[in-house]
């Protein structure tokens, strides 16, 4: 077995599994105002990636999560299974991200437009959740490519003649 390719399928597993946890904090997407005039102040708030449309985007990274568990910890004579199955954890955890992307264009879009004073973005556990599935979907992609080290010996008998 490649130990390459064990550690590959580890650390996608892993940061997909931070990338869920961190999915749960309130500050994906930050709402703030800021309030002009005597006395001034503003408000601030945050929403999780759970919220509409970034709902399907945690479940698809919890699919993604699953394989990746399953793809590091299948034996080694199930050689294309964990490639395949490390490759389908890549694919999901891009789909998850393009998920959490449009998440946030159609919270944006939704957003009254011309409010003076309203800020409307990413908050800093979007940006982790956003950099985990990047991380994880290429590392997973690595995990698909690396090949298993080969038995030694012949790959064909020898023909009758030698």
């Amino acid at each position: 077995m490649n130990p390459l390719g064990l550690v590959a399928r580890i650390v996608a597993a892993v940061a997909m599994g931070a990338a869920v946890v961190f999915s749960f904090v309130p500050h994906f997407l930050t709402v703030s105002f800021d309030f002009d005039g005597p006395g001034g102040g503003g408000y601030s708030t945050g929403f999780s990636a759970w919220h509409r449309l970034g709902g399907l985007g945690g479940l698809a990274l919890l699919c993604g999560v699953v394989l990746a568990i399953v793809a590091a910890s299948l034996p080694t004579s199930q050689t294309l299974a964990r490639r395949l199955l490390a490759g389908m954890s890549g694919a999901i955890s891009l789909v998850a991200g393009g998920l959490f992307v449009l998440y946030l264009l159609v919270e944006q879009h939704d957003s009254a437009d011309g409010i003076r004073g309203m800020d409307f973005g990413l908050g800093w556990s979007g940006f982790v959740v956003l950099g985990l599935t990047a991380v994880a979907t290429a590392v997973a992609v690595v995990a698909a490519l690396l090949a298993d080290e080969v038995t030694p010996g012949p790959a064909h008998p020898p023909p009758p003649w030698a």
